[in-house]
C-alpha cells in the first residue's frame, strides 16, 4: 500500500471515529414531548462561565488589581448562589 493509500484510509477512520463520537445537543425530547431548552441553556452558561474563568486565571496579578473589587464581587456572589444549593 502507498503512502497516500495509508494516508487516505486513516483519514476516513479518523473522521469515522469523530463521527461516531458527536451526540446531538438534547434540546428537544420527543419521546416525551419536553423541551430541554432551559437544560441547554445551563449548560451553555456554565461552559461561558467556565471560559471566562480560565481566561481570568490567565492574566498576571498585576494586570487583575484594577479590577479586584469587581472580581471579588462577582466570586462571593456565585458563592453565596452555590452554597444555597448545597455546595
Amino acid at each position: 500500500m502507498t503512502d497516500s493509500h495509508y494516508i487516505r484510509r486513516q483519514r476516513e477512520r479518523t473522521i469515522a471515529r469523530l463521527m461516531d463520537e458527536v451526540r446531538p445537543l438534547p434540546c428537544f425530547d420527543p419521546g416525551t414531548d419536553r423541551d430541554m431548552a432551559d437544560e441547554c441553556c445551563i449548560g451553555g452558561y456554565t461552559a461561558s462561565l467556565s471560559m471566562a474563568a480560565c481566561g481570568v486565571l490567565s492574566h498576571s496579578d498585576d494586570e487583575l488589581m484594577s479590577e479586584l473589587p469587581d472580581l471579588r464581587a462577582i466570586a462571593e456572589s456565585i458563592l453565596a448562589r452555590v452554597e444555597k444549593l448545597g455546595g
